[in-house]
């Protein structure tokens, strides 16, 4: 799950996206947002409630930019709140995982574009915010010109959901 914690004057936006093994693909099942009336405490509730109506645990790569709000998911899943940089914490300890997006975009960006144009991402039409972000992204060197770009939250909460999926388990087909 990407969760692209708002700012100023943008939304919360997450993406939960699973990898299917058997067909090698990637399939978004959930992507929505918040406005800016909610809080960290009620996101992390939502986030949390949707895990467990899932059935699954998930990985959470959260922007690291926002310590307070992955700490209040951080608390639902009992994971220590310790951490000073995203670097602090592995993926393999943790699910909640803060992501130096603003040293990462970029590469997020190339390999979002890599899995999507090699047809390994199903998004289903419900998802149109998502969509529209995705056709009307405008990049220069892997730079995301968020001016241009509508709906961009949704597209940096997939950016981050995909930075989740290990590239060798994509290029090799499977663990």
């Amino acid at each position: 799950v990407g969760v692209d914690y708002g700012g100023g004057s943008s939304k919360t936006a997450y993406c939960m996206v699973e990898h299917d093994y058997k067909d090698d693909m990637l399939y978004v099942l959930d992507s929505g947002e918040f406005d800016r009336s909610w809080t960290p405490s009620r996101i992390a509730d939502y986030l949390f409630t949707l895990s467990l109506k899932m059935k699954q645990n998930y990985l959470y790569m959260c922007d690291g930019a926002r310590p307070d709000s992955i700490n209040e998911l951080k608390v639902r899943f009992d994971e220590p709140t310790t951490w000073e940089k995203a670097g602090d914490i592995s993926p393999t300890e943790a699910c909640v995982y803060p992501v130096n997006f603003r040293q990462d975009h970029k590469v997020m960006l190339e390999w979002t574009h890599n899995l999507i144009s090699q047809g390994q991402v199903a998004i289903p039409d419900k998802f149109d915010d998502l969509i529209i972000s995705l056709r009307t992204a405008w990049a220069k060197e892997w730079d995301l010109d968020k001016e241009e770009t509508v709906n961009n939250d949704h597209l940096d909460a997939l950016r981050m959901a995909l930075r989740g999926v290990r590239q060798e388990v994509m290029v090799q087909g499977g663990n």
